[in-house]
């Protein structure tokens, strides 16, 4: 099988994306190392999926709307590596299962963002990132988190990723972006 995007071409559009999106931040120790260890690698014998999946990187790499985005989220990532320090990899990928696992249990319970009961949600998860962050949930801990949620958190941000998984063979994660998004809705009520 062959593709109209040479693998030299994707990689190049990658590096370009990466430079454009991070150049100038402090994003921690690993995160150069994390960027360059998940360069899209497709097989010698791709399926029809890896293929697809390798178009629509490209495209989506090229795309001015979602490089801003991703500018977005890095400087909110820099900001927040800035004013309370890295986390482990192990302690963020905790706390998204944290993230995603208490939204799913309320959303299966009938709990809505706009509802009184996620309110009780709202308070265990943004102590949660406090602790995380090594902060004191407070008032204005929750609108720092709000606003490094919101900057951070793109569905085209997570489809990135979902690409990388199907052309890299990795395996495939739960959608984080939908809890977050509910998490915000509601932290942005409380």
């Amino acid at each position: 099988m062959t593709h109209p995007l040479s693998r030299s071409d994707l990689h190049a559009l990658i590096d370009d994306f990466a430079d454009e999106t991070f150049a100038d931040l402090d994003l921690g120790a690993n995160f150069a190392a994390m960027m360059r260890s998940a360069a899209p690698e497709l097989p010698q014998d791709p399926s029809q999926e890896q293929l697809d999946a390798w178009a629509e990187l490209g495209e989506l790499v090229q795309d001015p709307g979602f490089r801003t985005a991703a500018r977005r989220a890095a400087e909110a990532q820099a900001r927040a590596v800035a004013e309370v320090g890295q986390t482990t990899v192990q302690d963020h990928e905790a706390m998204i299962v944290q993230l995603r696992d208490r939204v799913a249990s309320a959303q299966r319970a009938g709990v809505t963002p706009e509802s009184a009961r996620a309110r009780p949600v709202v308070d265990e998860l943004a102590a949660a990132y406090a602790r995380h962050t090594g902060q004191q949930d407070s008032p204005q801990f929750r609108t720092w988190l709000l606003e490094l949620l919101d900057a951070s958190h793109d569905r085209r941000q997570e489809r990135f990723w979902q690409l990388l998984a199907v052309i890299n063979a990795w395996p495939r994660t739960d959608d984080v972006t939908a809890a977050a998004e509910w998490f915000v809705a509601a932290l942005r009520r409380s």
